[in-house]
């Protein structure tokens, strides 16, 4: 049985995707961006579209997709949730569930891009006549929007763009916001959804045309609101009614460009850009930008200063700084922080996240 993605009652989204109703299909170019939904039958596989593809080759050897299926009956952590890694190419079939007889009880199956590097467009899935899909039970939570560069994405590469030795490559699975969700899953049982819109290279501050020119990387203050890193058109943005709080995690691209009076007018304009889409967001965390070789730079050093002089227009606004866990040790190349590194980030991104928005009082016990 053929069944359009489309065609699928209340899937749960996570991230930003792109409906092409003309394909009848689903398409996203963000790592983290994830699909879910309740599978019950004996055959499951998913057709990729054609525009399924790796936009870049030098991503250290991240697969494309991560898989999960576990008993839907089941209240499994999230750190116990298996993946398996997918690598699809154009116009594919992943086969997920081949068995003789029916699955004992409801699966659910997620769906996640993990790898900044690729495009993912879902097609349809294919099932046994008696199969049933459904959406997820709608559970209410918090939705953190994380937004950032190569550091929140899981940029595990070595500079000339090949996997890191011993390392199991598996994208943003391994970066801080979902190790900090996992943590909080399990050690405080606090749940929240993760949406990321992150690509390494980025600034925040809009590069003018020349400076484009002359290499200036890209800034998330107009890429933010841009379909993909591709696809400049602009993204038809609808806001999550539960996103509580947005994490930006950016300006360490920034200080190599750009004055800190710089960084401040697009960081405010881009503020007040979110507070348009996002009125529902109560707290924005904003991480330092990392140093280099472990040294701090004058754009830390003006850190704090920036963010209070902006305190007093955006009262919601407040200092997450993550990056002092952080060693020359814990890096691939003494900014880009190791599976290690993204560990010790996650731990204290937790901390923040649970003091900010659950319980200031209540943190149970140390997180590990």
């Amino acid at each position: 049985m053929i069944e359009p993605v489309l065609n699928i009652q209340d899937v749960k989204l996570e991230g930003r995707w792109v409906c092409d109703y003309e394909a009848r299909s689903l398409m996203t170019a963000w790592a983290g961006s994830s699909i879910s939904f309740i599978f019950s039958g004996t055959n499951l596989k998913l057709v990729c579209g054609e525009r399924t593809e790796r936009k870049d080759k030098w991503n250290g050897g991240v697969p494309m997709l991560a898989v999960s299926m576990i008993p839907d009956s089941a209240s499994v952590p999230r750190s116990q949730y298996k993946w398996t890694m997918l690598d699809p190419q154009s116009g594919s079939t992943l086969h997920l569930i081949e068995k003789e007889e029916a699955t004992p009880s409801e699966i659910l199956v997620k769906v996640m891009m993990v790898d900044w590097a690729s495009q993912f467009e879902l097609k349809c899935l294919l099932t046994n006549e008696e199969a049933t899909i459904r959406g997820p039970p709608i559970v209410h939570r918090d939705r953190i929007l994380f937004i950032g560069d190569s550091i929140s994405c899981g940029y595990f590469v070595q500079q000339d763009g090949s996997p890191i030795p011993g390392h199991t490559p598996r994208g943003c699975l391994d970066a801080f916001p979902y190790v900090a969700q996992r943590l909080l899953s399990v050690d405080q049982s606090y749940n929240f959804d993760v949406d990321l819109v992150a690509y390494p290279g980025w600034a925040l501050v809009s590069p003018t045309d020349e400076e484009q020119m002359e290499g200036n990387p890209l800034g998330m203050l107009k890429g933010y609101f841009q379909i993909s890193p591709w696809m400049v058109e602009q993204y038809d943005y609808k806001y999550w009614a539960d996103v509580s709080a947005i994490v930006i995690e950016l300006g360490t691209n920034d200080q190599e460009y750009y004055s800190a009076e710089r960084f401040v007018a697009d960081l405010h304009a881009f503020l007040l850009n979110l507070a348009q889409q996002i009125p529902s967001m109560s707290h924005i965390l904003v991480v330092p930008p990392f140093g280099n070789e472990g040294q701090p730079t004058g754009f830390q050093q003006e850190f704090s200063a920036i963010i209070e002089k902006l305190r007093k227009e955006f009262t919601q606004l407040d200092i997450c700084d993550i990056t002092v866990c952080i060693e020359h040790i814990d890096t691939i190349d003494g900014i880009h922080p190791s599976v290690e590194g993204h560990r010790k980030l996650g731990i204290e991104m937790a901390r923040f996240i649970h003091t900010r928005l659950v319980d200031p009082s209540a943190l149970r016990r140390p997180l590990s």
